[in-house]
C-alpha cells in the first residue's frame, strides 16, 4: 500500500525509540508501526509518503511492516538529467510535447491510490490553468472536499474520488 506518515511519537521509556501510525485510506484505523519496522525514519517527517505491507491482528488492531520512504530523489534526478542533457534525442517540438501531455493526463484513470489520484487531479486543473488553486490539509478528510480554486470572483471546491459508492460518504453536501 502507499500513504503518508500521520504522526510521530518519541517512546517515553526509550529515548532512541519511537512509534507511529500510517493514515488509512479507508474508513479504518491507522496503522501502526514501531522504529524496528521502520529504521531510518527522520523523526520530523511527517507527511513523508511510504509504501507498506498491511496489517491486521485478530483484535482488529492495524499494523504496517516492510515500510520503505518512496523516493523523489530518483524523479528529481532523472528530471536533472533530462534538463542538462541537450541531445536531439531529448528535444521535442510542440506537437510532441502536447502528445505526451495527452498521453499523461489520460492516465490518469488507471491510478487505484486515493492520494496519488487526488494529487493527479490538482495538477490537472493546474495544468488547465487554474493559477489559484488549493488543497485542503488531507486529516479526516472523508466526505469533504480536497481544495478549492478561484476564478475572479468565482470560488469554486471540488472533490475527486475512487470510491464507487458516494452516498455515504458525500451526505455532508
Amino acid at each position: 500500500m502507499i500513504s503518508q506518515i500521520k504522526k510521530l511519537c518519541k517512546d517515553k521509556n526509550n529515548e532512541d525509540a519511537y512509534y507511529g501510525f500510517i493514515r488509512a485510506l479507508d474508513e479504518g484505523k491507522d496503522y501502526y508501526f514501531a522504529k524496528k519496522d521502520f529504521d531510518n525514519l527522520p523523526i520530523d517527517e511527517i507527511g513523508l509518503r511510504v509504501t507498506f505491507t498491511a496489517n491486521e491482528k485478530d483484535s482488529g488492531q492495524r499494523f504496517a511492516t516492510n515500510i520503505k520512504i518512496i523516493s523523489d530523489q530518483a524523479a528529481e534526478n532523472n528530471e536533472q538529467s533530462l534538463s542538462t542533457n541537450k541531445s536531439l534525442a531529448n528535444k521535442i517540438d510542440a506537437k510532441g510535447y502536447q502528445t505526451r501531455l495527452i498521453n499523461s493526463v489520460q492516465q490518469i484513470k488507471y491510478i487505484d491510490d486515493p492520494l496519488a489520484f487526488e494529487d493527479a487531479v490538482f495538477d490537472l486543473l493546474k495544468v488547465t490553468g487554474l493559477n489559484k488553486i488549493f488543497q485542503f490539509d488531507r486529516d479526516n478528510q472523508a466526505g469533504k472536499a480536497d481544495g478549492f480554486f478561484i476564478i475572479e470572483n468565482l470560488a469554486v471546491m471540488y472533490d475527486c474520488t475512487l470510491q464507487k459508492t458516494l452516498n455515504r460518504l458525500k451526505k455532508n453536501r
